[in-house]
């Protein structure tokens, strides 16, 4: 029997959830009970993604008994955290603890795949105004905001683009783990815009644009068309 921890019926977490495992036992002390009480408790929690509080339940089990079942558990909540260098220690425990084949296998499987989680760096990419495509190495990723991009070590090429904005480019160096953060404040694009008239000259005309009345400079009055004005990208009213 490994440890102390003797119930009919618990589940162990695997790929995301818990599956079932038996075990025949004697009669329970109060401590074991407690014991089993709190891991079936950690299970509900860890199925409703509430996995702070399925960790405080376990490691309260764990204390009373040291099973290696508990420990690949912890393993597992503090995987699904997003909590990997515990989440390492304690897959390490569980293998120190001579397991099964089957999970042995399955340890070193997740413990692979942590390592290669950790080895990735990431981009936060903070983007003004909202929704905004946000283009990475040539792959369109999202629309700002965007959960952290998640990429190899080296350069890589951002791009962030929206429709009445000039786009931004940038380049990101990344260094294996670490967290790299870039700010993109968009610009809006201008367009350049002469108006004729059909009059004369401009001598009486009143010209507002979006409501707002534009000051025609002297000579412009005595001409049938404004001089080149910039205006932001878009829909105008005049």
């Amino acid at each position: 029997r490994e440890g102390k921890l003797r119930i009919l019926a618990v589940v162990v977490i695997l790929v995301g959830l818990f599956s079932a495992f038996s075990s025949e036992c004697a009669a329970q002390s109060e401590e074991e009970l407690r014991a089993q009480e709190l891991f079936l408790e950690g299970v509900k929690l860890f199925r409703e993604k509430k996995y702070a509080q399925a960790n405080d339940v376990l490691m309260e089990a764990y204390r009373i008994d040291e099973s290696p079942i508990l420990i690949f558990n912890l393993a597992r909540v503090n995987e699904e955290a997003g909590e990997f260098r515990t989440a390492l220690n304690f897959f390490k425990m569980y293998l120190a603890k001579n397991p099964a084949e089957g999970g042995r296998r399955d340890a070193e499987t997740r413990i692979a795949a942590i390592e290669k989680e950790m080895s990735l760096a990431k981009v936060r990419l903070f983007v003004s105004p909202q929704g905004a495509a946000v283009r990475f190495d040539g792959k369109d990723v999202g629309v700002a905001p965007i959960e952290p991009i998640r990429a190899s070590s080296g350069h890589h090429a951002v791009k962030v683009f929206m429709e009445g904005y000039e786009e931004w480019e940038g380049d990101v160096s990344l260094k294996s783990g670490e967290i790299e953060e870039i700010h993109v404040q968009l610009v809006r694009a201008k367009g350049i815009v002469v108006l004729e008239s059909d009059q004369a000259d401009l001598r009486e005309t009143t010209l507002t644009v979006d409501g707002v009345e534009v000051t025609l400079l002297p000579e412009e009055r005595l001409s049938q068309q404004t001089e080149p004005r910039t205006f932001d990208v878009g829909r105008h009213v005049l």
